[in-house]
């Protein structure tokens, strides 16, 4: 959590001047998977920071690479959509705001981009030997097999998918961070759809230096991401089938049907789990209350050690008691590091039943 609102204030505070170009003392060699790279134009140095012809390093990677000249802009497409324009410090990947600190730059009609930030953002490893000057790229995939993006990481690893609730959920967050002097609020929404193993989520949010759109969609077993511009990216890795096989890697396994309604279930991840009736506006709703505080949340995050700083998280799931599935979930999460950064996230999901199907974009139906 700390990490995004890191990314968060990076997008304010970085400063978007950019010092001239220079050319390597000597030149700077790249190795991709192992083979030497010699690109028509020369890496450069930018602020200390290398950059090489895109598609140099874009297409050994297994990326596309598509160049507009009206905008000045360059379109990777692959496993992810990453779209760069010259002279401009920031990247838009898979329809998020980056911030950059050397933007793109235009050498004898190549455009050079940020070695090191391109090539991880394309899940490669990226080392420097600077005593021979030679950078070294090896590719790697995204992400882990079977996981989803982490843009959407609040639905996690494809078989965790058939534990997201049958049904409509739509959801409101407000989510406020103080750093010092400065405080951000933010507020984020989330639309998702589920029938069986069929998915559909979008997820919006907005505040200083944030305007995000993301979104991701199963169907038929196949996985695709929304790219910048609203078009649909599918994921090739992701053609296998997912099922309610649970929820893994939660301090053992959490069963997707009845879950956390399950009187068996006596903790998840180390949190403590309450349950109670409560009666809102007439209705008896059966309720289970996850608690976790700073000794049961470090194991999951490592940036709240025991020892350093404080956080909880406390959940409120609400269900009805003839059909045993959620109708309304309760999230409060109160976070602060030894550094003074403060993070407090408030909000609430509601569930309801489906009115007609899916409803998948036309691009997505089609195939």
């Amino acid at each position: 959590m700390r990490r995004f609102f890191v990314v968060l204030l990076m997008l304010i505070l970085i400063p978007t001047a950019v010092p001239g170009t220079a050319l390597a003392e000597e030149p700077v060699r790249l190795f991709v998977n192992g083979s030497q790279v010699v690109p028509d134009v020369a890496p450069v140095i930018v602020s200390d920071r290398t950059l090489v012809p895109v598609r140099f390093l874009a297409e050994p990677l297994g990326f596309a690479v598509e160049w507009d000249g009206a905008t000045g802009t360059v379109t990777l497409s692959g496993a992810r959509v990453i779209r760069l324009a010259v002279g401009r410090p920031e990247a838009i990947v898979d329809g998020t705001v980056v911030a950059l600190d050397v933007a793109p730059v235009n050498v004898d009609g190549r455009v050079m981009v940020p070695l090191r930030f391109v090539a991880e953002q394309m899940g490669a490893a990226v080392e420097w030997d600077p005593q021979n000057r030679v950078v070294t790229v090896t590719a790697a995939r995204i992400l882990p097999e079977g996981q989803v993006g982490g843009d959407l990481a609040l639905v996690g690893n494809v078989e965790a998918l058939g534990a997201w609730a049958e049904g409509h959920t739509t959801g409101q967050f407000r989510l406020s961070a103080v750093a010092g002097v400065l405080s951000m609020d933010y507020t984020f929404a989330l639309d998702g759809y589920r029938e069986g193993d069929d998915l559909l989520v979008y997820l919006t949010g907005a505040g200083p230096g944030l305007d995000y759109r993301s979104a991701l969609a199963v169907r038929a077993g196949k996985v695709w991401r929304l790219g910048p511009g609203g078009t649909w990216v599918r994921r090739p890795e992701e053609d296998a089938a997912f099922g309610p096989d649970g929820l893994p890697g939660w301090g053992g396994d959490l069963p997707a049907e009845g879950g956390l309604f399950d009187p068996d279930t006596t903790e998840l991840a180390g949190a403590r789990i309450l349950r109670e009736e409560r009666t809102l506006e007439g209705v008896t709703y059966d309720v289970v209350v996850v608690e976790w505080d700073q000794a049961a949340l470090s194991p999951l995050f490592a940036e709240f050690p025991p020892t350093v700083g404080d956080a909880s998280l406390l959940l409120t799931v609400y269900a009805l008691p003839d059909t045993g599935g959620p109708v309304r979930v309760d999230l409060s999460m109160h976070a602060a590091d030894a550094t003074g950064v403060t993070v407090d996230l408030s909000g609430s999901l509601a569930v309801k039943p489906l009115e007609g199907a899916i409803p998948f974009p036309p691009e997505i139906l089609s195939e």
